[in-house]
């Protein structure tokens, strides 16, 4: 081969034959969805209409609430690729991104919305409305291509911390942390799995070495992923402690305070999330000075679940039991069934 352009262009026609004939399998229609998230002085309203017409797409944010004073408005251009994202999940999740994948899409949203923002609004921080235009376009999804669409993730979290080591190095890092993933036709959620992004979970020993903090436990929270067929993820307990002997300061940025990872299909919602200090709930978006020895705890959130709980394979409740998933009472409540207090065996009448 001397010439690369025939190739790629030809690995992009192929790419984008395939999706369009995976795309025109979803019925026609205008399937909308609206949801309410959280913002820094209240709710922000993102809305979609999504028109499948034969081999494509179109999506089109009207509806969606107007850009904020604080930095987390997403430009046109992200809004564009998380707005890909759900259709590549839904017709060609194996192949390869390139151009193709992408040409079958379109979208528009109101110049100046939280989706569309402009200048001088700000956009450091876009990841924490962009990342909700994903559930937002499975949920419109949900009612034409039912068993191909995720319920709610608990989505990541971010602590950003400046402090100094106990060996008088400077540091200034983000811990990572994620909640559970949404339950999908015929799978549970992962549990502590980021979606949509694809960033990973701070290891323990890196966190510890970098900053001469500690980290105290780590553990998945019960109950925490939404009840269903197939069960949302779990989140986590996270609790950290500074040990530096130097103050150090905690700017957090958590997703899935106020408005839970919602369920599809007859699933619930998972569990929020929360931030604690020294055992105090504290505002999840705020920033903090840590004193010598204080505890920052985050408890993650949960996925949300899919199909009716009541449902649920008795073996998988019965593992979820034993493994301390789902607790007797949330199983009783939730699922229909009483667990065995003996054998953790789960039966319903």
């Amino acid at each position: 081969i001397t010439e690369l352009a025939p190739l790629s262009k030809a690995i992009r026609a192929h790419t984008e034959r395939v999706m369009r004939e995976k795309m025109a399998e979803i019925p026609d229609g205008v399937y909308r969805n609206e949801i309410q998230i959280e913002g820094m002085d209240g709710p922000i309203t993102l809305a979609c209409a999504a028109t499948i017409s034969g081999d494509s797409a179109h999506i089109d944010f009207a509806g969606t609430g107007s850009a904020v004073r604080a930095a987390i408005n997403a430009p046109l251009c992200y809004t564009r690729a998380l707005s890909f994202y759900p259709f590549k999940c839904i017709t060609i999740p194996h192949l390869p991104n390139n151009e193709g994948a992408v040409a079958p899409v379109s979208i528009s949203a109101p110049e100046g919305c939280v989706l569309n923002a402009v200048a001088p609004s700000a956009t450091g921080g876009r990841h924490t409305v962009g990342h909700f235009i994903v559930p937002l376009i499975f949920g419109a999804l949900a009612e034409a291509v039912p068993d191909k669409v995720q319920a709610d993730v608990g989505m990541l979290n971010s602590v950003n911390f400046i402090g100094q080591h106990q060996d008088g190095r400077n540091f200034a890092g983000l811990f990572f942390l994620a909640g559970g993933f949404g339950a999908l036709e015929g799978l549970d959620g992962a549990s502590t799995t980021p979606a949509p992004s694809n960033m990973s979970n701070v290891s323990t020993e890196v966190w510890e070495e970098m900053t001469s903090m500690t980290i105290e436990s780590r553990e998945l929270l019960t109950d925490s992923g939404g009840p269903g067929q197939y069960r949302g993820g779990l989140g986590q307990r996270v609790v950290m402690r500074n040990d530096t002997g130097r103050p150090v300061a905690a700017a957090c940025f958590g997703q899935r305070t106020e408005f839970p990872a919602r369920g599809l299909h007859g699933g619930m919602t998972g569990r929020l999330r929360e931030v604690l200090i020294n055992g105090e709930k504290v505002h999840p978006k705020g920033t903090y000075l840590l004193a010598p020895g204080d505890t920052l705890t985050t408890l993650e959130a949960g996925g949300g679940g899919f199909g009716d709980p009541r449902v649920r394979v008795l073996a998988a409740l019965t593992e979820d039991a034993r493994n301390g998933f789902v607790s007797p009472d949330s199983a009783r409540r939730n699922y229909g069934a009483e667990i065995d207090p003996k054998t953790g065996e789960a039966r319903r009448p």
